[in-house]
């Protein structure tokens, strides 16, 4: 790297250390940046350091169609984008940010100002480029992973598919006796430590019995199946498929 891209990095830097400062709505107006006097002079800084960077690359390497011109890729496309929406804030610098405006617009674009960081350094480029170039193998990976919960999801739909319903009553364990109402009684946090054990300190409600399926799965059709292996992979509710299974 050199001096100019560590400058660049370090006004970069700087810049969206100001921008933490920056608020779009707030209750008096002083971090609005048009009525900030040094968040405008942060902004003036970026702009011109950033132009005199652009301006001395170009000089020395060409816009395009040069081995090192300043626009060659994606990064680069970036660094000009950047660059111009934060020239155009600059010069337009509204009084009055409305929801859903070109303003808004333009502040959310100047969001996207800590991406330089990646444009300048090498290093990271190099990260963000291998990441890509093992997407393919992620997604074959993937594709594995799908084969084998679909082969397990069809084993599931085999052996438990229809298997897992009961009725909403727990002291009811056939079918045709699931019908008419029962009581529930609701257990109120408060309430357990006066009266846990104490039935008539709970209130209760009618709820009509009813003979369904678990509440977040089951394994009557591969999608429902696949979508439990799934729940059961990412080790997030496990257990109670686990436990209604057994």
């Amino acid at each position: 790297m050199t001096y100019l891209d560590w400058a660049m990095v370090l006004v970069t830097t700087l810049s969206c250390c100001s921008m933490l400062w920056e608020s779009p709505w707030p209750t008096t107006g002083e971090n609005l940046i048009f009525n900030n006097f040094y968040l405008q002079i942060a902004e003036y800084i970026f702009v011109l350091v950033m132009s005199f960077e652009l301006i001395v690359k170009c000089i020395a390497n060409g816009l395009f169609f040069t081995p090192k011109a300043l626009v060659t890729d994606v990064g680069d496309i970036l660094t000009i984008f950047i660059y111009i929406t934060s020239l155009i804030f600059l010069i337009w610098m509204p009084n009055h940010i409305e929801i859903n405006s070109w303003a808004q617009l333009l502040m959310i674009c100047r969001a996207m100002r800590p991406l330089r960081v990646y444009a300048l350094i090498p290093h990271i480029r190099r990260v963000v480029v291998e990441l890509c170039r093992g997407f393919r193998e992620i997604l074959l990976v993937t594709i594995l992973l799908v084969v084998l919960m679909f082969i397990f999801a069809s084993f599931g739909v085999q052996l438990v598919g229809g298997k897992l319903a009961s009725c909403n009553d727990p002291k009811i364990n056939d079918r045709e006796n699931c019908t008419g109402i029962y009581g529930v009684q609701l257990f109120v946090t408060r309430m357990e430590v006066f009266g846990k054990h104490d039935p008539s300190m709970h209130p209760s409600i009618w709820v009509p019995r009813v003979w369904t399926n678990p509440r977040n799965f089951n394994f009557d059709h591969i999608g429902n199946a696949m979508l439990a292996l799934f729940e059961t992979l990412s080790y997030k509710g496990w257990n109670v498929v686990r436990d209604i299974c057994i």
